[in-house]
């Protein structure tokens, strides 16, 4: 809203200072092009970086994470904290695929997820997927064999 009252006050200021260095056009649009640069930055600013970090920082100091056991059975695999649990059996998962902080299970609208940080290192990583691929139906496992953040798993520390 500021961005938008000053472009207003002063965009024939804007447009006097660029009509000698400009083609007519741009400085016609110039203040419009100035809001938008403007309003894209704070966007970035804001809501990519600064909304972002306080919010972590905000739950982290209102809510500490709680402790969480998770278990593979020879049927499922099962979360369980102080709040609640959840459990999906292997059937369910449609395909399995890494991020740089998780290993995720796609089930339906809802992604399940063991963070890496659970895994001592890359061969106790390994190793899991390892043992997950067999348990999935064919169909998840030849979609996750597939997918290139399973393969370089698969294939590290070999």
């Amino acid at each position: 809203m500021l961005t938008i009252v000053a472009v207003l006050r002063w965009d024939e200021a804007i447009r006097s200072v660029l009509s000698p260095l400009l083609p007519p056009t741009i400085v016609f649009w110039s203040p419009l092009i100035v809001f938008v640069v403007v309003a894209t930055a704070m966007w970035l600013f804001v809501c990519r970086w600064l909304v972002w970090k306080a919010s972590a920082r905000w739950l982290a100091e209102r809510k500490a994470p709680v402790p969480l056991t998770f278990d593979l059975l020879p049927d499922r695999m099962r979360w369980e904290s102080q709040d609640g649990g959840r459990w999906v059996r292997w059937e369910a998962i449609e395909r399995m695929f890494l991020t740089a902080t998780s290993v995720c299970f796609l089930v339906g609208n809802m992604t399940h997820f063991v963070p890496r940080s659970a895994f001592k290192d890359s061969i106790a990583l390994r190793e899991f997927a390892d043992m997950v691929l067999p348990r999935l139906s064919e169909p998840a496992r030849r979609a996750s064999v597939s997918d290139k953040s399973v393969i370089a798993v698969r294939g590290a520390s070999v």
